[in-house]
C-alpha cells in the first residue's frame, strides 16, 4: 500500500473552512497557523525555494517518468489547482489573482508559440501570439515596489 503524507492536518482544515472554528482562534493562535501553513507551502531560503508542498508539485513535474506524470498532472487536476489559484470562482479577485493569471497566460502563450512553430503557419500565426503576449502584459501592470519612508 503506498504512503500518502498529508500535507493539511484534519485540524487545519476545519480551520481553514470554517469561520466558527477558527474565530474561536486567539490572535496569537490564528497567526501561528498562518505562519506553519506558509512554511508547509513554500520554504524559502533567500530568493530559492528550498522545500513545502509548492516545490514537492514542481519536483514531480520535472522528474517523474512522463508516463507517471500523465497519471498525476491530468487536464482536470491541473484545471482545478489553476482555477484555485486564480480565484475563478471567487467574487471579488484581488491584483495577485490578475498577476497569476497574467503569468500563466504568458507562459502558456509561449509554449503553444513554440509548438505552433512546429506546423506549416506557425512563423505567420507566431506573429499573432507574440501580439496577443504583449496584450496580455499590458493588462495588469507589476507592482511599483516603493522606497524606504522619508
Amino acid at each position: 500500500m503506498p504512503r500518502t503524507r498529508e500535507f493539511l492536518s484534519s485540524r487545519e482544515r476545519t480551520l481553514l473552512t470554517s469561520s466558527e472554528e477558527f474565530y474561536r482562534l486567539t490572535p496569537q493562535e490564528r497567526a501561528s497557523l498562518f505562519r506553519d501553513l506558509r512554511l508547509k507551502a513554500i520554504v524559502m531560503k533567500g530568493d530559492i525555494i528550498m522545500g513545502g508542498m509548492i516545490e514537492a508539485l514542481a519536483f514531480l513535474a520535472v522528474h517523474l517518468p512522463e508516463k507517471q506524470r500523465a497519471k498525476v498532472f491530468t487536464p482536470e487536476v491541473v484545471n482545478g489547482l489553476v482555477e484555485s489559484f486564480l480565484g475563478l470562482t471567487l467574487e471579488m479577485r484581488t491584483d495577485r489573482h490578475y498577476q497569476l493569471a497574467q503569468t500563466v497566460a504568458v507562459k502558456s502563450l509561449s509554449i503553444l508559440k513554440q509548438k505552433l512553430n512546429e506546423e506549416k503557419f506557425g512563423p505567420i500565426l507566431s506573429k499573432d501570439l507574440e501580439r496577443i503576449q504583449d496584450i496580455v502584459r499590458l493588462i495588469v501592470q507589476p507592482e511599483k515596489k516603493s522606497g524606504p519612508k522619508k
